[in-house]
C-alpha cells in the first residue's frame, strides 16, 4: 500500500520534513516497514498552500520513484509552507499514471489515501452514477481513491457553508454509506480499508477505518506527533512538546518518521483525527468513527 505525510503548523521548509530523517517519507519509498508492501516507487504527488498567492494549493506529481525525481528535491528545499501533503505510491488499482498519482486537488482540498476499496471495479459503474455531471467529468484517473474523494465533494456541496470540519466528517460518512449500499444492491463483498487525510490548508481530516473481519485486518496505520518545535537531530525528526506549551505543528505520517522514539501517538481502528491552526496554534483531537448509522 501507499505513504503518506501531512503537514499543518508554523511554517517549515518541506525537504526538512520529506528528506532529513532517517526513515522519511522518500525513505519509507524505497523501505517501508509498517506494510507488506516495501516499494513505493509507483509515482508521488506534494501539495502544499501558499495563501498569501492563492487559496488553492500548488500541486506537483511525477510517475517516477519519489527517490529517484531530482525535481522533487530541488523543488521541495526552496517551498516555505504551513501546510502540506506528500504521498509516495504502491499500485494495487489503476495503471502507472500522472492521473493516479496523489493527492488529488478540488478547489481547496487535497485529498490521499493509503488502502482500498475491494472489488471497486464491479461497483465502479454504479458509483460513478451516483456523481453529478461536473464531478465524474473531474475524474482523470481509475483509482477508487480519486472516485471517494469526488463523491465527498458532492457531498459536500450539499452541506450548508460556511462549513466546519464535522462536515467533513459528515459527508466522508455519506460516502462510505454509499460505498456499502452498493454492495448490498449488487451483491458484491466492497469491504473497506481506508487511511485517508483530507486538508484544506487551515484545516486537516484524517481517518483510519476498516469494516474488513479477516483476523489482524484493522486498516492502515496512521500516526500524529504533536510539537512546538521541529527538528532533526542525528538522523531522527523531533516534535519537541512540553505541557506548558501550545502546539503549533502537527504531523500526520503513515508511519512514524524514526523507529526509536515515542512521540508518535497512533491512531486506532476506527478513530478519526481533527485538526484546525487557530492563531498560530494546532487544536487537535482524536474522535471515535462509526461509518454507518
Amino acid at each position: 500500500m501507499c505513504r503518506f505525510t501531512a503537514y499543518l503548523g508554523a511554517p517549515v521548509i518541506v525537504s526538512d520534513v520529506l528528506y532529513k530523517s532517517k526513515h522519511s517519507l522518500i525513505a519509507q519509498s524505497q523501505h517501508a516497514f509498517k506494510t507488506e508492501y516495501v516499494l513505493n516507487g509507483d509515482g508521488f504527488g506534494l501539495g502544499w498552500y501558499t495563501p498569501e498567492i492563492s487559496p488553492e494549493p500548488g500541486l506537483f506529481r511525477s510517475i517516477r520513484p519519489a527517490w529517484n525525481d531530482p525535481n522533487l528535491k530541488y523543488l521541495s528545499c526552496k517551498i516555505r509552507t504551513h501546510a502540506f501533503a506528500a504521498h509516495v505510491r504502491s499500485v494495487t488499482q489503476g495503471e502507472v499514471s500522472l492521473a493516479n498519482c496523489h493527492p488529488f486537488h478540488n478547489n481547496k482540498f487535497l485529498f490521499m489515501h493509503n488502502g482500498d476499496v475491494e472489488n471497486f471495479s464491479k461497483i465502479k459503474r454504479y458509483f460513478c452514477a451516483k456523481l453529478s455531471d461536473q464531478a465524474y467529468e473531474a475524474v482523470k484517473g481509475q483509482t477508487d481513491s480519486e472516485h471517494l474523494f469526488a463523491l465527498w465533494g458532492d457531498k459536500m456541496s450539499h452541506i450548508k457553508e460556511p462549513h466546519s470540519i464535522s462536515d467533513y466528517i459528515k459527508a466522508f460518512r455519506q460516502v462510505l454509506e454509499t460505498v456499502k449500499e452498493l454492495e448490498k444492491t449488487h451483491k458484491v463483498s466492497a469491504k473497506m480499508q481506508v487511511s485517508c487525510v483530507l486538508c484544506d490548508g487551515q484545516r486537516l481530516f484524517a481517518l483510519r477505518y476498516s469494516n474488513r473481519t479477516r483476523q489482524g485486518d484493522k486498516g492502515q496505520t496512521l500516526y500524529y506527533a504533536l510539537g512546538v518545535n521541529h527538528e532533526t537531530q542525528a538522523g531522527y525528526y523531533y516534535m519537541d512538546y512540553e505541557k506548558s506549551e501550545k502546539p503549533k505543528s502537527l504531523l500526520v505520517v503513515s508511519e512514524p518518521l524514526d523507529k526509536e522514539h515515542s512521540h508518535w501517538v497512533p491512531v486506532k481502528a476506527n478513530q478519526v483525527l481533527l485538526a484546525e491552526l487557530k492563531e498560530g496554534v494546532v487544536v487537535c483531537k482524536v474522535k471515535s468513527f462509526s461509518a454507518f448509522k
